[in-house]
């Protein structure tokens, strides 16, 4: 019988953004994962490391609402938005 494994946080929040839309360069049909490269750092927030400067912006207008991002050294940490109460 095999162990079940358990997704984190952080590759939950992976998987819903690694298909996104991200517009770049005006290059059509680009998506977070063509632009962005999943760390493991930490289990609770995604660890990403973009392949340039400019992917946070983009990233940043893609994930609004929903996400949270942060810059940290070579890092974006991405992490869950808090739910507006209002």
């Amino acid at each position: 019988m095999k162990p079940e494994t358990t997704a984190t946080e952080a590759i939950k929040i992976w998987n819903e953004i690694k298909d996104l839309p991200l517009s770049m360069y005006g290059l059509p049909a680009k998506t977070v994962s063509a632009f962005c490269t999943p760390a493991l750092v930490e289990p609770s927030s995604l660890y990403v490391v973009p392949n340039s400067s400019a992917v946070l912006p983009a990233l940043e207008a893609v994930l609004a609402g929903r996400f949270t991002t942060d810059l940290a050294h070579k890092y974006i940490v991405v992490k869950r938005a808090a739910k507006s109460l209002v």
